[in-house]
């Protein structure tokens, strides 16, 4: 494997992500609305948990008489856990549809706006909430099984819910493209994708994403360390001393969500290039068609 030669690819799948991010600026709010609303279903399940009830005095927790007064779900809990897990899942597919067809307009020329990719989302309405239900009862299913079943059990169904979230990587955009309600339907079309070509789909610009990560982690250590021993040997006032480590931990954590919330989005952004390219062969600016040939690695004809 040539590693100089994929960090350098995924250098430039970064780049070109970059490129379509800064000329669409809209769509680094997608992702930060969703967070908003996120907090808000949150809030709206938690809060009848936190007090014990809710309508009708339903208990939803209990503690047993065990010294450790340990917590468990009653009937109604569960309940309440399992719609705020469909709940959360229909949000997410809303604003990842949302966010999609913002990035699939942007790949395509035509801009990216909030009001637009919602309205979109709005008219998808119909698939988005069959495919969650779905999607959702899978999930659901998986999460029960590995909780009754032993460790070679949990191995077995963590396998199988990576090959279902592989296989599901596209269901966003083949629901955007296409206005089937079956869900079925929209799994195979993704796998279909995903088949069609093989290799590096799923790996995109891992390298630059480890490289960064590799280099946040590191940089503390090489910096800081040195940092606080030269402070330390400078016999400043401990509480000098600990407001400037606070301090750099604080811009490192800081430094760390910037980054980590621009990969995200990157990272959308190229799957949907991909997507386009791979089903409709079309690309944008930001990635040429080199570039993005050298992230597939084609089936040979017999």
């Amino acid at each position: 494997m040539n590693i100089s030669g994929t960090f350098k690819r995924s250098w430039q799948l970064f780049r070109g992500a970059l490129q379509v991010m800064m000329e669409n600026k809209k769509l680094l709010l997608f992702p930060a609305l969703s967070t908003v609303f996120s907090i808000g279903v949150v809030l709206f399940f938690l809060i009848p948990v936190v007090t014990h009830s809710g309508p009708g005095g339903a208990r939803f927790i209990y503690f047993d008489n065990t010294p450790q007064h340990q917590w468990h779900l009653t009937q109604a809990g569960y309940v309440c856990a399992a719609a705020f897990y469909l709940v959360m899942m229909f949000l997410t597919t809303f604003c990842n549809v949302a966010f999609y067809s913002q990035i699939m307009n942007a790949l395509s020329g035509r801009g990216a706006s909030l009001s637009a990719g919602f309205s979109f989302a709005v008219s998808r309405l119909r698939q988005i909430i069959v495919w969650s239900l779905f999607a959702g009862v899978i999930g659901l299913i998986i999460s029960t099984l590995e909780q009754r079943f032993g460790w070679v059990g949990r191995i077995v169904l963590r396998v199988i819910g990576m090959v279902w979230s592989v296989a599901s990587c596209f269901a966003i955009p083949v629901i955007i493209h296409d206005e089937s309600c079956n869900p079925i339907y929209i799994l195979k079309s993704s796998a279909q994708t995903i088949k069609k070509t093989w290799g590096e789909l799923l790996v995109g610009f891992v390298g630059i994403q480890l490289g960064i990560v590799m280099l946040l982690l590191i940089l503390p250590i090489v910096i800081g360390i040195p940092l606080c021993m030269s402070f330390y040997q400078t016999n400043l006032s401990p509480t000098v001393f600990f407001t400037i480590i606070f301090t750099g931990l604080g811009i490192w954590i800081t430094l760390m969500f910037i980054v980590s919330y621009f990969t995200h989005v990157a990272n959308d952004i190229y799957r949907c290039a991909l997507f386009l390219y791979a089903t409709q062969g079309v690309t944008s600016s930001a990635f040429s068609t080199e570039l993005l040939n050298s992230a597939w690695k084609t089936k040979k004809k017999k």
